[in-house]
């Protein structure tokens, strides 16, 4: 019996979010595996459906949506790895830069107090 009430729950579920194809519609950053598979399942029954005689020209128009859809898709994704893989090289580029001047501080820090030493020991030789 809960099996019959699981079975509706994913049936309304599948109800509210407008099946396998609504999928399609949402932004790439927001898909889950469900909706990977999802996609999968449009396009596929899209492509049996290509030799289904007077159908195979409305499916090779849904196909043809589908892909192009997904390779929108695949763009986007790829287009916000390139940005995040730049942003992340110009801050380490960043960060390399601002190491060698603290160290070029330091070093500097360095040398002024070993000469300033240097200096007072001079000094008090002489008096």
């Amino acid at each position: 019996m809960q099996r019959g009430g699981e079975g509706e729950e994913e049936e309304e579920d599948g109800e509210d979010d407008g099946g396998p194809e609504s999928a399609l519609q949402k932004s790439p950053f927001q898909l889950t595996a469900e909706d990977v598979y999802d996609i999968s399942s449009v396009v596929g029954r899209d492509l049996l459906q290509l030799s289904a005689g007077p159908e195979a020209p409305a499916a090779a128009a849904r196909l043809q949506f589908s892909m192009v859809r997904v390779l929108e898709m695949l763009e986007a994704l790829v287009s916000e790895g390139s940005l995040t893989e730049e942003q992340l090289r110009m801050e380490r580029d960043s960060l390399r830069a601002e190491l060698e001047a603290l160290r070029g501080r330091a070093a500097a820090g360095s040398a002024q107090q070993v000469g300033g030493e240097s200096g007072a020991s001079s000094c008090s030789k002489q008096t």
